[in-house]
C-alpha cells in the first residue's frame, strides 16, 4: 500500500473509531499481527525439521541398502577358484 491509501485508511478509522480507542486498537492490532508472524514461523520451522528429518531417513536407508548388497555373500565361493576335471 502506498502512502495515499494508508491516509484514507487512517482516516476511515478515526470516522468509524473515536480518536480516544485509536491507540487501543493500533496496539490490540499489533500485538494480533506479531502473534500471528511468530505462529507462522513456528510452523515453518517444525515443517522444516520434519522435511530434514524424512531427507535424513531415507539416506540412511540408502546406506543401509547399500551396505547390505555390498556386503550380501555372493554364489560362488572364492575358495573354490578351480575345479577338477575328470
Amino acid at each position: 500500500m502506498n502512502l495515499a491509501e494508508w491516509g484514507v485508511v487512517g482516516l476511515v478509522a478515526l470516522a468509524v473509531f473515536s480518536p480516544k480507542h485509536l491507540p487501543e486498537l493500533a496496539r490490540t492490532l499489533s500485538k494480533t499481527l506479531l502473534m500471528a508472524r511468530k505462529l507462522s514461523h513456528e510452523v515453518k520451522n517444525t515443517l522444516d525439521q520434519a522435511a530434514e528429518k524424512t531427507l535424513l531417513e531415507e539416506k540412511e536407508q540408502k546406506a543401509k541398502a547399500a551396505d547390505a548388497a555390498y556386503e550380501a555373500p555372493s554364489k560362488v565361493s572364492p575358495h573354490k577358484t578351480h575345479q577338477i576335471l575328470p
